[in-house]
Order: structure tokens, then C-alpha cells, then sequence
């Protein structure tokens, strides 16, 4: 009897849910920031010419392309985001399966990044300081984690299921 009133206090957005809420605010800053930064890229001076035009310092076939495919991404993150900081503020019963398929499209993402760094990666001038494989792997392997640890925290928080429920 104890154990099902105390199961009943876990609702609302506390505990371990505040990470993931703080988690959306986060994406909005972090897939704004790389929205910006690709738009720059592609609407500076020359900039598109230099990526597509063969024989300048900066062509790389699939360099355009992963830009645009990054930037589209960015913004389609961002709504993500921002109609799931909805669904948990009105607290939908179908927001835990929604934040599990944002989840792993963020792994998709991560993954595709990946994969075309890798590719682009034997094109870089030696010697970078930065190692933009090295990065790409760190954020795979931190995405990765952070979004089973979390698609796993919604399916089975108690929390979870006493919270979204309208």
C-alpha cells in the first residue's frame, strides 16, 4: 500500500526529467548555433563558388551538399525540439514515444555526420590543429550513449508514465 502511494507522488517534471527537459533547451541552442554557422559558411563572399567549383583550395565534391543536408537537419531539429518542449509542458501521452524516435535521429544524425567526415577527412591539409574525425567520433560515441540512457529513461520511468498522460 505504501509503494503505490509513494509510485503515485512521481509525476510531474522533477527528478531525472529535468535532464532531458534541459536536454531540448540545449538542442535548440546547439542546432541553432549550427544553423548559423552553416548559413554563414554558405552565403558568405564567393563561399559557394569556392565549395563548387573543382580546382579551388575548399572543393570537395560532397562538401556543398553535406552543408546543405547539415543546415536542413539544424532546422529540422530545431522544430523537433521545440514541438516536443510542448508536448511536455502539456504533458501528452504520446510525448515518450516521440522523444524515443528524436532519440534516434539524433543517432542517425550523428551517424551520417560521421560517415561523411570520414569521407572528407583525406581531403584536410596536414596538420590541422583541430582533428574534425576525432570530434565527429567524440560527439557519435556521446550521442549514442545520451540518447539510449534517455530513450531507455522513457520507457521505463514510473515517472515517465504517471506525468504524460493527457
Amino acid at each position: 500500500m505504501e509503494q503505490a502511494e509513494e509510485t503515485k507522488k512521481l509525476k510531474g517534471v522533477g527528478g531525472w526529467l529535468i535532464f532531458p527537459v534541459l536536454g531540448l533547451f540545449l538542442s535548440l541552442y546547439y542546432y541553432g548555433a549550427t544553423l548559423l554557422g552553416d548559413i554563414q559558411l554558405l552565403t558568405a563572399p564567393n563561399a559557394w563558388r569556392r565549395l563548387t567549383i573543382p580546382g579551388t583550395p575548399e572543393y570537395y565534391a560532397n562538401l556543398a551538399p553535406m552543408a546543405v543536408f547539415e543546415a536542413v537537419s539544424a532546422v529540422g531539429f530545431i522544430a523537433a525540439s521545440i514541438i516536443l518542449l510542448v508536448m511536455l509542458f502539456k504533458c501528452k501521452k504520446e510525448l515518450p514515444k516521440w522523444m524515443v524516435r528524436f532519440y534516434i535521429a539524433e543517432i542517425v544524425l550523428a551517424v551520417v555526420q560521421y560517415y561523411s567526415v570520414s569521407k572528407y577527412y583525406s581531403y584536410l591539409p596536414a596538420g590541422m590543429a583541430a582533428d574534425p574525425l576525432r570530434e565527429q567520433l567524440y560527439l557519435l560515441i556521446g550521442t549514442t550513449g545520451r540518447s539510449v540512457i534517455w530513450a531507455w529513461y522513457f520507457r521505463a520511468s514510473i515517472r515517465v508514465k504517471n506525468t504524460f498522460v493527457e
